[in-house]
């Protein structure tokens, strides 16, 4: 019985772990008419149709979602931490026929595996009505466009744990205490 529980806790934590880590999310999203700044973590899983030394970040709902009236790309930037691979060149905004998208450039391409931890700090004039955190994407790989593809997206909008990963994390810490009260 000793066994199974803690077969059972490694196996929950592991799921927990997986789940958590799965796709990219967006943290301690902030924004005002003049500063947007967000964190990006998690996995590339999934690039886009080339230009892989590039991320995206967009609208990938409604491409005439035009949130960006004006960017300062010398004023913004775009800082890694953790495990992220490499470093961020350089940002900037594209607009036309790519629609309303912030991209950075790295001087390698980027790995499907890769993990990513980034701090965008976005300066301008951001038209606050139309920016809205559920619909905009993340992508690896630059495809030309009004917006980020549905299909490479990759980010997924988590501003609090998902249940299934806490009743998970859960499930494991009971499993590793009822096996350690057994082992005493």
């Amino acid at each position: 019985m000793i066994k199974l529980n803690r077969i059972a806790s490694v196996l929950a934590l592991t799921c927990a772990t997986l789940a958590a880590h799965a796709d990219v999310v967006i943290q301690n999203l902030s924004a005002t008419s003049t500063h947007i700044s967000f964190d990006i973590i998690g996995t590339i899983t999934v690039q886009g149709s080339g230009y892989h030394h590039q991320f995206g970040f967009g609208h990938v709902s409604d491409p005439s979602l035009d949130w960006i009236n004006s960017f300062n790309g010398a004023a913004s930037s775009v800082s890694v931490s953790g495990p992220t691979k490499q470093g961020i060149s350089g940002v900037y905004d594209l607009t036309g026929v790519y629609g309303e998208t912030v991209w950075t450039v790295s001087s390698t391409a980027w790995l499907i595996g890769d993990q990513i931890d980034l701090h965008y700090d976005l300066v301008g004039d951001f038209n606050l009505a139309n920016f809205h955190a559920d619909g905009l994407g993340f992508q690896n790989g630059f495809t030309q466009g009004p917006a980020i593809e549905g299909a490479n997206n990759l980010l997924v909008i988590s501003h609090v744990p998902e249940p299934m990963t806490l009743a998970l994390v859960g499930l494991g810490l009971v499993g590793a205490a009822a096996s350690r009260r057994h082992r005493s």
